[in-house]
């Protein structure tokens, strides 16, 4: 989610990308590893916090159904928008293509998608609310 400094009403904002009017949950990002869902979290208690917080072990039948939706990985990073206005789009957008631009400059092998249908269902049964897009590592 970026990592400048940006302020908000002269004030100290964290290290975000810039939001839209100073919101901080417009998107959400997952990370999807070694069977267990987390969430991403930049923000916590009024200050930058940069952390994963482990949300649950992905249930076997539908790691099963995961693996045959992304057979060439096992971990993978997700972002999900969390309100329905085009603005959320935008910041997934963002979010996207500054992993993307990291992965390359660190010489990370992936894989990107933005979900069709049946890929949102499956994210969407483990616990990813409105899951856009996918980057496979």
């Amino acid at each position: 989610r970026g990592r400048t400094p940006h302020l908000y009403k002269s004030r100290p904002w964290g290290l975000t990308i810039p939001t839209w009017r100073g919101e901080q949950n417009i998107s959400s990002v997952y990370v999807i590893t070694d069977g267990k869902l987390a969430k991403y979290l930049n923000w916590s208690r009024h200050r930058p916090t940069h952390s994963l917080v482990e949300m649950a072990e992905i249930d076997r039948d539908l790691w099963h159904r995961l693996k045959e939706a992304y057979p060439t990985s096992e971990r993978g990073i997700v972002i999900g928008r969390n309100e329905s206005f085009g603005r959320s789009l935008w910041e997934v957008g963002y979010q996207l293509l500054n992993i993307l631009v990291q992965a390359r400059a660190l010489d990370i092998h992936y894989e990107a998608a933005i979900l069709d249908e049946n890929q949102r269902r499956v994210l969407g049964d483990i616990g990813i609310a409105d899951p856009i897009a996918i980057i496979l590592l």
